[in-house]
């Protein structure tokens, strides 16, 4: 149990920030809860599981996460905890989301040297900004 608690939270950190430095501040937090070597092997599993539990069940809101509260509360802690952790459960989060409630996400791209904007539209930008519908959409 050690061992595990060790590679979770010192040797692939370690790994990892080599790899990608900007990472460092974020993976590196939290390895003192090796210290209990249990607790330290427990909470990632828990923190995915319960991470993307809330992503597929939309547990406490409608629409997005911040509109709970409790739930942007429970985010906040534990990335005061660990961000380690908090970043665990916010892929989690992210994949229990998008994979298993299959919400579509919206995005908005400036086309800079696109259509010309005609005279008709409402667009204030002269038709350069367009609403696409995440990996539904193929007009990029």
């Amino acid at each position: 149990m050690a061992r595990a608690a060790a590679w979770v939270w010192l040797g692939a950190p370690r790994r990892l920030a080599a790899r990608v430095p900007a990472l460092g501040g974020i993976v590196g937090d939290g390895h003192a809860l090796t210290a209990v070597p249990l607790l330290a092997v427990a909470l990632p599993v828990a923190c995915a599981l319960a991470g993307f539990w809330v992503g597929a069940q939309h547990w406490g809101y409608t629409f997005i996460a911040t509109e709970s509260v409790f739930l942007l509360s429970a985010f906040v802690a534990l990335g005061a905890l660990s961000t380690h952790l908090a970043l665990v459960t916010l892929v989690a989060y992210a994949l229990g989301d998008f994979f298993v409630r299959l919400t579509v996400w919206n995005y908005t791209v400036l086309s800079i040297g696109g259509p010309s904007g005609d005279a008709s539209s409402d667009d204030p930008f002269g038709g350069l900004v367009t609403q696409h519908d995440g990996l539904l959409d193929s007009g990029l």
